[in-house]
């Protein structure tokens, strides 16, 4: 199975649903556990209770939402000024895996109607 462009962005959109999903879905449950004297997260603090452990959670897929969207504008802003030879040259590498895959098809099809 081979990965190319349209798979990755399918992988990061649904990511990016399912984060947003559980974000919607856990966070009138998280809003009635936080705690008024509520202290930053950070890898030193050990977690003692379910509550906390949620909080921590939270905390984490925020901050990995965050970086991915941070990641998408970056990839977006790159591919803005990518320069046009560049991406030519990219389309006729593309086209030409393309006709390889479809020949190896055609072989292998062949190869079955002989068998």
């Amino acid at each position: 199975m081979t990965i190319n462009k349209g798979t990755i962005a399918i992988a990061i959109a649904t990511l990016a649903l399912v984060i947003s999903c559980y974000g919607t879905f856990f966070k009138d449950q998280a809003s009635s556990l936080n705690k008024p004297n509520q202290q930053q997260l950070s890898s030193t603090v050990s977690i003692s209770t379910p509550a906390e452990y949620q909080q921590s959670n939270e905390a984490l897929i925020d901050e990995l939402s965050k970086k991915v969207s941070s990641l998408q504008r970056k990839i977006a802003n790159l591919k803005l000024h990518a320069n046009d030879s560049y991406q030519e040259q990219d389309t006729d590498e593309f086209k030409e895996l393309v006709l390889d895959v479809l020949e190896e098809k055609q072989q292998q099809e062949d190869e079955k109607r002989r068998e």
